[in-house]
């Protein structure tokens, strides 16, 4: 089921160019709003929000500026209270189950019995992740960029489709790899913007790979595309799926009913709603790019296939690396380092240490633990070391189509495993 690219405007009236139609809000019936207040799942989805997208700041200058502007008072009651903490949960550190992961959330001030309780296990992470670091694909291809583009113009640029974390890959890069970089860069690097390590590809970020040498991006017509390492964002497709639910960015598909999505084959409501479902196997995706460019898709899981396909495919026709979202989630340093590597690049470490991201930047509220955690990377953690999680908004049915329809060939070279059926 391949993927059509139509160049018509959307509401021109051309062949496949026409907005896919929303639900009035008529359609809804009584019967399904109580279905929206009874559905606990979506209530207890709705307590870990899918925010990834939003868990980092892009703009490194922000950052820094909001660092240096934090009250005095605050900083050294957070001190004092990491400080506590520090000595209440020592001994945990010496657990290999709770090691690695409390490395990569170095803020024991969020800590207290019930949120030490929600923290995936070790053994949990390399169960859903594999056990043997992390999975990039490409590095084979680093020598060759390194070779071809002079030091001075090379520039890691990051791509992913929506809802696989593009903005924390972009702000771990600026905050921790460089190129060439300056001694003020080494001493003082809140101080600078990290110009090498670009947010987004120049041919746009969530554009898939074809358009590389035929779409520019506002403000980035003097990058050349074969100076561009592209670093590519994953993600599970099975909370990838659950993410578009909540966060559709230009991706259309008719998904009314709350706990009802993904809906990869049609539930009743969604037939009840546009009986055109009844005569159809899947639902249907639109991806507008741009005004004039709509490519559609003939379901949810074939998007993540094709989108992905295009970047795995390319490998021998110039460099590039696909990360998983997870590996930043879980092994941030090992994966920043070997993309850092790539790219011929310098990591730097305050104090020593990865700068990993903790902070949230939107306002959506996380899990509701202890005292009102608002910790993007503890929030991140928890989720996507859950394998219950992955499998929460699927119904057995809805699983065998993920099944049938995501690419087996790259569910196997990066480690994603199937969600099991239920008994």
């Amino acid at each position: 089921m391949a993927a059509h690219l139509h160049t018509t405007p959307i509401n021109g009236g051309g062949a496949g160019s026409s907005a896919v139609p929303r639900t009035r809000p008529d359609e809804i019936s009584t019967t399904k709003l109580l279905e929206r207040a009874d559905e606990s799942i979506a209530r207890t989805i709705s307590k870990i929000e899918d925010s990834i997208e939003s868990i980092v700041m892009t703009d490194t200058s922000k950052l820094a500026a909001a660092d240096d502007a934090k009250d005095t008072t605050h900083d050294h009651d957070h001190n004092h209270a990491q400080s506590t903490n520090d000595s209440q949960y020592a001994h945990l550190l010496n657990d290999p189950e709770l090691k690695p992961i409390l490395k990569s959330l170095n803020d024991t001030s969020i800590f207290n019995d019930q949120t030490i309780a929600s923290l995936p296990r070790w053994s949990q992470v390399e169960d859903l992740y594999g056990a043997s670091g992390p999975k990039i694909y490409g590095l084979e291809t680093c020598q060759t960029y390194r070779d071809n583009v002079p030091l001075a113009d090379r520039k890691a640029s990051v791509a992913g489709m929506f809802n696989s974390g593009t903005n924390l890959l972009s702000t771990l890069l600026a905050e921790n790899c460089f190129i060439n970089p300056s001694e003020k860069e080494l001493t003082r690097r809140k101080a600078m913007v990290n110009h090498a390590m670009q947010w987004q590809v120049p041919w746009g970020k969530h554009f898939p790979a074809r358009f590389r040498n035929n779409n520019t991006a506002t403000r980035f017509q003097n990058v050349q595309a074969h100076n561009v390492l592209p670093v590519v964002t994953m993600r599970d497709p099975y909370t990838w799926m659950v993410s578009m639910c909540r966060q559709n960015y230009n991706a259309r598909f008719e998904h009314a009913v709350v706990g009802s999505c993904p809906n990869i084959i049609p539930y009743p409501s969604d037939i009840a709603s546009h009986p055109r479902f009844g005569k159809m196997k899947y639902i249907p995706v639109n991806v507008k790019y741009t005004s004039t460019v709509l490519q559609h898709h003939d379901a949810l899981p074939l998007l993540w296939n094709e989108w992905y396909r295009e970047y795995y495919n390319d490998l021998h026709t110039y460099p590039r690396l696909i990360v998983r979202l997870e590996d930043l989630v879980f092994r941030g340093e090992e994966t920043i380092q070997q993309v850092c590597d790539c790219v011929g690049g310098t990591t730097m470490m305050t104090g020593g240490d990865f700068r990993h991201m903790q902070d949230i930047a939107n306002q959506n509220a996380g899990i509701e633990i202890g005292q009102s955690v608002h910790h993007g990377l503890f929030r991140s953690i928890v989720k996507y070391g859950n394998a219950t999680y992955r499998g929460m908004e699927y119904p057995n049915f809805q699983l065998q189509a993920a099944r049938d329809l995501l690419d087996a060939e790259m569910m196997d070279a990066f480690g994603y495993k199937h969600v099991p059926m239920s008994p």
